[in-house]
């Protein structure tokens, strides 16, 4: 997907502000919403976005980097979109399994 190249450094550097200041959760959604990508989608819808990122988790250094700055790179947007997309499989993936056992627990299974 092409961005326009100040939208997404603004948008980049709002997440990683908020990622910093202790609010993931809000960090994560800003970055899923401005990638309009879905905020309702499952563990497992999340977990295959992510698998199909490009470029590569790891930077020729071997780490995988975001940072702030006025042009965010293709791997600053990428290692951010699994970040993102990594975080919401967790939370998901928490939902999912306490929602499981709650049917469980009355007898709904």
């Amino acid at each position: 997907r092409d961005l326009d190249p100040e939208d997404a450094a603004s948008a980049l550097n709002l997440a990683l502000v908020l990622w910093k200041s202790g609010a993931r959760k809000a960090a994560c959604e800003s970055w899923l919403r401005f990638r309009k990508w879905p905020l309702n989608g499952t563990a497992a819808s999340y977990a295959q976005l992510a698998s199909e990122i490009r470029p590569s988790a790891r930077s020729a250094s071997g780490r995988s980097e975001v940072s702030f700055g006025a042009r965010p790179t293709e791997q600053s947007r990428a290692a951010l979109d699994r970040l993102a997309l990594r975080y919401y499989e967790e939370l998901q993936h928490s939902k999912e399994f306490e929602a499981y056992w709650r049917r469980t627990a009355d007898g709904q299974l």
